[in-house]
């Protein structure tokens, strides 16, 4: 168990699509009105389709009817197309990008999030951990606020709750004047660490990290009927698998420590939904991972949501003493060993 319980501990500081789009075709007129030929000849009848007749990437959503014909200036399954033939909510016509037009759109959304130095979010991560014949399911539930993102004042707190094998566990983390601090049901440890250290280490796990972004993979954009966007990606494993091994690095795991586990990420996909602004209002995360720990091989898979409080809005919060903290060194304190 007290395996299991170190490999969580790596995992949570470790811490869908919609339908294809039609590119291949043209659209076509006669006396009746427009239709699409694809590039067999057939054409759509009676259904909804996402077309890109452009080719830069960015397809909208048309209605065609039993003929064939695309409809225009009318409601359609309680659906409103414009002039055009797009599908449009409140006069925005719906959009949906692939391509290199979508990793433009989602390159310019993390570079505006990077420079973000607040945030209070709403956190929840349902994970399942797997290891010689026993699984376990934790879950946690809770808040993190961070301050001065960008500069060596930096404060942050999570204060969570994980509810493992029939216990609900408080655990407690922040970080404040070069020290790393966490108290779990009770245990309190601090790590030393620089502040550019740690910001080394978090811009290590962005997922913008890297300018040629070519870890990301299947990148979407989709217009959501309520005004905000939603992307949706997938990342390369081997290559964040490098990146959490950098981080590690960045953040002095080296020694005894390095050692004890290692980490190996499958399957990574991601969604972040934004408004108008380009503000980010949500995050989701499902990855498969696989972690070593003193030699025991434990499986995870982890789903993770965050969810943004009062975007735009002032962040404040006061951090909690740090008083009867013992110092982690090499993987042990004084009081652990």
């Amino acid at each position: 168990m007290r395996k299991l319980l170190k490999a969580f501990g790596l995992a949570a500081g470790l811490t869908i699509t919609m339908s294809v789009t039609a590119f291949a075709g043209q659209w076509r007129e006669d006396a009746d009105g427009w239709w699409w030929q694809e590039d067999d000849g057939s054409y759509a009848v009676s259904s909804w389709q996402w077309l890109d007749g452009n080719q830069d990437g960015v397809a909208e959503c048309y209605y065609f009817d039993g003929n064939g014909y695309m409809a225009a200036n009318t409601t359609v399954d309680g659906y409103q197309v414009n002039g055009d033939g797009c599908w449009v909510v409140d006069g925005r016509v719906m959009t949906h990008q692939s391509g290199q037009a979508a990793r433009d759109t989602l390159q310019a959304v993390l570079a505006q999030s990077e420079g973000q130095t607040n945030m209070d979010v709403g956190l929840q991560m349902n994970m399942q951990m797997s290891a010689q014949g026993t699984t376990i399911d934790v879950g946690m539930m809770g808040d993190m606020k961070i301050q001065n993102a960008d500069s060596a004042q930096m404060q942050y707190i999570m204060d969570m709750n994980m509810n493992m094998l029939g216990m609900d566990i408080p655990v407690t983390a922040f970080y404040a004047d070069g020290y790393m601090y966490m108290d779990m049901y009770g245990q309190k440890i601090k790590m030393s660490m620089d502040y550019q250290e740690a910001l080394e280490a978090a811009k290590s796990m962005q997922m913008s990290y890297g300018d040629d972004m070519s870890y990301i993979q299947d990148v979407s954009v989709v217009d959501n009927e309520n005004g905000t966007r939603t992307i949706y990606y997938a990342m390369d494993g081997a290559q964040m698998t490098s990146m959490v091994q950098m981080s590690q690095n960045l953040m002095g795991t080296t020694g005894a420590a390095a050692n004890t586990a290692s980490a190996s990420i499958g399957l990574c996909k991601m969604e972040v939904t934004m408004d108008g602004a380009g503000t980010i209002l949500q995050q989701r995360v499902l990855m498969d991972m696989s972690v070593a720990v003193e030699g025991t091989p434990v499986d995870y898979t982890i789903f993770m949501e965050m969810n943004t409080k009062n975007p735009g809005q002032p962040v404040s919060f006061t951090l909690p003493s740090t008083e009867g903290y013992e110092e982690l060194i090499g993987g042990t304190t004084a009081e652990l060993s």
